[in-house]
């Protein structure tokens, strides 16, 4: 016998127990399961604006990028599109997660729950 859709349940374990995942539980596990890495998941909530330029430019001078030659003079918008740090969404474009996590002055206004280890980065 075939299960219909309706009848498929998911669980998960909240201390000693299994419980049926429900409502914003659910939604999380359907979250974390999705194939797209969280990294690479576009942010629509976000616009391209709040990107750093600068902070874009200086990591890319720290790897000795030739992106930032003196002879490649690429605007913003299409140097973002070249390193793929946004993405097309709906006529316009979104940043990715890792966009908003390595490229903007506050990283933690984007994502609350996060925490710096103080892991060296190239800022």
């Amino acid at each position: 016998m075939k299960l219909r859709e309706r009848d498929r349940a998911y669980y998960v374990r909240q201390g000693s127990e299994s419980v049926r995942a429900q409502g914003d539980i659910l939604t999380q596990l359907m979250q974390m399961t999705a194939k797209v890495p969280f990294d690479d998941r576009q942010n629509n909530s976000v616009q391209v604006d709040i990107i750093s330029p600068s902070l874009v430019r200086k990591y890319l001078a720290d790897i000795r990028s030739d992106l930032v030659a003196p002879e490649v003079n690429l605007p913003d918008r299409e140097l973002y599109r070249y390193m793929k740090i946004v993405a097309p969404t709906n006529g316009h474009e979104a940043p990715r997660n890792i966009t908003l996590l390595f490229f903007t002055e506050n990283p933690d206004q984007y994502f609350p729950v996060t925490q710096d280890r103080g892991c060296p980065v190239w800022r």
